[in-house]
């Protein structure tokens, strides 16, 4: 796992602006913006986008986002308007991920390929 701080206007590093990025447990690179104690937006294995049901943030929050998903925030409403990013609740501990293989299915059933999925 490795983390790094987004940057401000200024260059520096936003102390409380973390991307996580890992590996899930079947091996696939995955990407997690965090601000402060909180999960704000998810990139699966597949590049798809889901963002927490907190969403839309504050103007702070937003601005990170844009800078994790190399967007514009108008491009990012209407990602959000079209479904091609999701909404969940990213901060619930009954949350699992999807397993990117198999076709998304897990325990046979059929997936949209979600990030996250609840038990």
């Amino acid at each position: 796992m490795k983390t790094y701080h987004l940057k401000t206007n200024q260059g520096n590093n936003a102390v409380n602006q973390v991307v996580i990025q890992s590996e899930d447990r079947w091996g696939h690179g995955v990407s997690t913006f965090q601000s402060y104690q909180t999960i704000m937006a998810h990139i699966d294995c597949e590049g798809k986008v889901t963002l927490d049901k907190s969403y839309p943030y504050s103007r702070t929050t937003s601005r990170y986002l844009n800078q994790f998903l190399s967007v514009t925030s108008k491009d990012r409403d209407n990602f959000v308007k079209s479904g091609a990013y999701k909404i969940a609740d990213l901060n619930d501990l009954t949350a699992t991920f999807h397993n990117c293989e198999n076709d998304g299915k897990i325990n046979n059933e059929p997936s949209s390929r979600n990030v996250w999925k609840h038990q």
